[in-house]
This record gives C-alpha cells, sequence and structure tokens, in this order.
C-alpha cells in the first residue's frame, strides 16, 4: 500500500540521540507513513540502529552511502519516497506523537504547511517558539507571509528549515526540486525558497509539533567559503524574478548583494577575487531581470533621487566591468 506521509532522516554519526528520534515516529498515532533513513557514511554505531529497526517494521527502508553531506544524504531519500507528502526530521531531534495525525488533518488544502517547534537545550531547559495562525490562498498574501518568515520577524528562522515543514511530493517532482550538494550552509532555505516559486497555497500552524535539539556543535558557527556565499547569491537571483512584492523584492536584493559581496572580500587570491567579480555580475544582470527595476530599489532603500539612483546603477555596473579587465 502507498503510504501517505513520506519521513526522511538523514543519519550521520548520531547513535546517541537516534533511537529516541526512530522511537518517537515509530508511536505515531497515524500509521500511514514510510520512513526513509539515510545512512551518510557514519562512522558509529549509526547505520547498525538503522538496520535493526528496519527488520523489525516493514515501514522503515533504509540506505547506506558514502558520506557526502546533510542535502545529499536528503536527495537520496527524495529518489525513493512514495508518499504524497514529505517531510523531513533531523536524526537527533524527535517528534511529538501527534505529528502525522495533525499534519494530515491541516494539509490537505495547501502546498506548503509551517508549524511551531519547541527548543530544547543541553542545560534541561525548553522555550517554545510559537507562529501566528495563517492560511494563505493568492499570490501576494503568500508573499507577504514568506516575507515576514524570512526576515525573522518571529524571532526565529522558521522559513530556513525544512524540519519544521510539509511538502507536496507533485511539486517537488514536476520542478525537480533538490538540495544544493555543494552547500553546506542555508542548504534548507535555499531548497523552500525555490519551492516556493511554484505554490498557490501556504498554511501556518500555531502549534508545535517537533522537538529540536539545541546542539554548540551546529554547521551555523563554520566559516564560509567564498563560493558557498556566492552559490547563496546565485540561488536569491534565480528566485528574485518569480517574486511581484516589492518589500520582499528588496529583502531579498539586499541579501544577494550581501551574500555575493561578501564571497568577492572573503578572497584574498587577486585571480579567484577576479573570477568571483565576474560570476556576481552575471547574477547581478539575472537579478535585475524582477518586475521592479534596480535604480526603484535604491530609490525606495536609501532615499535617493531617480537620477541619483540611476547614476548609482550605472557606475556599480561600470566598476564590475572595470574590475574583470584588471
Amino acid at each position: 500500500m502507498i503510504p501517505v506521509i513520506s519521513i526522511i532522516v538523514p543519519v550521520y554519526n548520531v547513535e546517541k540521540y537516534l533511537s529516541q528520534c526512530i522511537d518517537s515516529i515509530l508511536a505515531q498515532a497515524f500509521i500511514d507513513f514510510e520512513l526513509l533513513l539515510v545512512d551518510d557514511g557514519s562512522t558509529d554505531g549509526s547505520g547498525r540502529i538503522c538496520d535493526e529497526y528496519a527488520n523489525k517494521d516493514a515501514r522503515i527502508q533504509v540506505f547506506h552511502k558514502k558520506n557526502g553531506g546533510v542535502s545529499s544524504a536528503r536527495n537520496i531519500g527524495l529518489e525513493h519516497v512514495q508518499g504524497e507528502w514529505i517531510t523531513f526530521v533531523d536524526s537527533d531531534d524527535w517528534l511529538d506523537l501527534k505529528y502525522c495525525q495533525i499534519l494530515w488533518e491541516e494539509v490537505q488544502d495547501v502546498d506548503l504547511l509551517f508549524f511551531s517547534v519547541s527548543l530544547h537545550y543541553k542545560d534541561g531547559g525548553k522555550q517554545i517558539r510559537y507562529l501566528g495562525g495563517k492560511y494563505c490562498d493568492d499570490y501576494d498574501s503568500i508573499q507577504e507571509e514568506i516575507l515576514l518568515l524570512k526576515s525573522n520577524q518571529q524571532k526565529f528562522e522558521f522559513f530556513g528549515y525544512t524540519w519544521n515543514k510539509v511538502f507536496k511530493a507533485s511539486i517537488i517532482y514536476e520542478h525537480k526540486i533538490r538540495f544544493l550538494v555543494n552547500l553546506s550552509y542555508r542548504e534548507d532555505e535555499v531548497f523552500t525558497t525555490e519551492y516556493c516559486r511554484y505554490i498557490h497555497s501556504l498554511k501556518v500552524l500555531p502549534v508545535s509539533l517537533y522537538n529540536y535539539r539545541v546542539l554548540s556543535t551546529g554547521l551555523t558557527a563554520r566559516k564560509k567559503s567564498s563560493y558557498e556565499l556566492l552559490l547563496l547569491a546565485q540561488s536569491i537571483s534565480e528566485s528574485i524574478p518569480y517574486f511581484n512584492n516589492l518589500s520582499l523584492i528588496i529583502y531579498e536584493y539586499n541579501r544577494f548583494l550581501s551574500f555575493g559581496l561578501r564571497a568577492i572580500c572573503l578572497s584574498d587570491k587577486k585571480r579567484e577575487k577576479i573570477k568571483l567579480i565576474g560570476y556576481f555580475n552575471s547574477y547581478y544582470k539575472q537579478c535585475i531581470k524582477c518586475r521592479f527595476p534596480v535604480r526603484k530599489l535604491f530609490q525606495v532603500l536609501f532615499g535617493y533621487p531617480k537620477w541619483i539612483s540611476v547614476f548609482l546603477v550605472f557606475l556599480y555596473e561600470k566598476y564590475l566591468v572595470f574590475q574583470t579587465r584588471i
């Protein structure tokens, strides 16, 4: 029988927490799901634990692969899911017992579902980050809600993770959406942003269903490379033309400039810096294909008169051309 919900769990060296994660999934009141455990070349007992659970429950599939990062592990899961809806769980986290039941009840009329999360700290502390309830089924309100979630006005990066969402499998496969394997920083956000290009409805639940374990060894503390930051800038430039909300475009355009210019500044090699500037220039041209001219963004962002905005854009483009010829 084809399952309704597919749960993808990338696994890497988490034998200390893995059983709690899997047990919370198997204990769900709603049982019409499949669980895909993708062992990303673990060197501890995580792979063995996955196999032991699979031998006990037919709903579990296990995939063992060479270590390639969380994005490649999730992509393996996406290649094998059968469910109508897809959700992701980190292998050191755990679910509320009614997670699948509530998701199934709430996801029927939407393309993307967000829900609240409980944060659990090493000292035993707990903090629930609630989202305000919202349902959007028109393009303008969807983009307004995306901006709210992206700009962290809820004081938590709800948009920037995949584990607090439910995705429609048909949209992912129709548009061939996958995680970028060369990116290990904000890869969740890039995936979700690309997915949001194609949605027609969005729902936000003010209910905490996911338990997130806050560990001090997160990727956010890792130094980012120039090419990772440039890859982020590229992904933003590709998504901006899909938006028509001026505030959202301005927000994304600011982030495009931030990541792109940081990528260039991080490089201390002249030849590499020239190459990065060339790439950034091409992404910049893609970025300005949006419905609002860049001079309009300068006017709104800085309050400049139109003629100054046009002049600044002209100088910037000339600067990029000059840098690539040095």
